[in-house]
């Protein structure tokens, strides 16, 4: 019998392999997170190509918020977080009704930010767009008055 041949003959008994955790850099926050301040995650809402958005608890306005940050796997990047701060300062001076209100731009010890905005029931934009092939004219004409007038105000700002 080759060497093969009677390794394959002993009986193999079933031993699991130990299991190892593995972290996914790149993973969304998990809620119970502090993503900023005073605010934990309680649910992942969105990945985009550098940033993740999270509702959150945000304990010192004794309600839900939408935080914005940097995705994990994107945070060292200093035009992601530059990209960010500019966001937020921009919200942060503005106050329009068709704006969403930023309330908090918050920066970690080791420098990755997090803007905490208002957060806004109901679909976003683009679902009720992908909902509806066509509007009709007078929700249309309704969006179309408020996208102008949210524009011009960035437009009289300089932005």
């Amino acid at each position: 019998m080759t060497a093969v041949a009677e390794i394959s003959a002993v009986p193999q008994t079933s031993v699991p392999a130990p299991r190892v955790a593995t972290v996914d850099p790149a993973a969304p926050l998990a809620p119970g997170t502090e993503v900023a301040p005073g605010c934990t995650v309680l649910d992942h809402l969105r990945r985009g190509d550098d940033f993740d958005a999270y509702d959150t608890w945000c304990a010192a306005r004794y309600s839900r918020c939408f935080v914005k940050t940097p995705r994990p796997d994107r945070v060292h990047d200093v035009s992601v977080r530059r990209t960010l701060v500019r966001e937020g300062r921009l919200l942060l001076a503005s106050s329009h009704p068709h704006l969403v209100r930023a309330y908090e731009l918050h920066a970690s010890r080791d420098g990755v930010p997090a803007l905490v905005l208002e957060l806004v029931p109901g679909p976003s934009l683009k679902v009720v767009l992908e909902e509806h092939r066509r509007l009709p004219e007078r929700d249309l004409g309704l969006l179309g008055r408020h996208l102008c007038s949210a524009a011009r105000y960035l437009h009289d700002r300089g932005h």
